[in-house]
């Protein structure tokens, strides 16, 4: 297992298109924070998560949010479901809070919907407290740095 911060640009390319994959796979969404990427690297933070063949297994992209009062937002975190509930994504967050520490962000917020019952546990489970219910979103907020 490999964790990682993709930087490069030529990496990002090849990135994208796996993380579209794993993205089809695991979460119905548009492409928007990742397409972001190919035009501004830098407004995107990706992390990933390779198996023992090298191959990316999972990501988690996020991006520094807020004026003032500077705080990470995870907009997008995903791992193949043949890798789930096999610790890959716990450490790929914990990888990621260390990151975000290191830059002096206090807050991680993340949403997610109601209706994703794994999601939530997970987050919860992580230290993650549910800051606001709207509709059918969750946001939740990490702040123990």
């Amino acid at each position: 297992m490999d964790l990682k911060h993709e930087t490069k640009q030529q990496d990002i390319d090849v990135l994208i298109k796996r993380l579209q994959h794993i993205q089809r796979h695991v979460i119905p969404t548009d492409e928007t924070d990742l397409n972001i990427m190919k035009y501004y690297p830098k407004a995107l933070n990706v992390n990933v998560i390779r198996n023992e063949n090298r191959e990316v297994i999972g990501y988690l992209a996020w991006k520094e949010i807020g004026f003032l009062n500077k705080k990470a937002y995870i907009s997008s975190f995903a791992v193949l479901p043949e890798y789930q509930n096999k610790g890959y994504g716990s450490k790929l967050l914990n990888y990621t809070i260390q990151q975000i520490s290191k830059q002096n962000l206090k807050e991680i917020e993340v949403s997610t919907w109601r209706t994703n019952n794994k999601a939530l546990r997970f987050y919860l489970k992580h230290g993650f407290q549910i800051v606001k219910v709207e509709g059918e979103s969750i946001l939740l907020c990490f702040v123990h740095f």
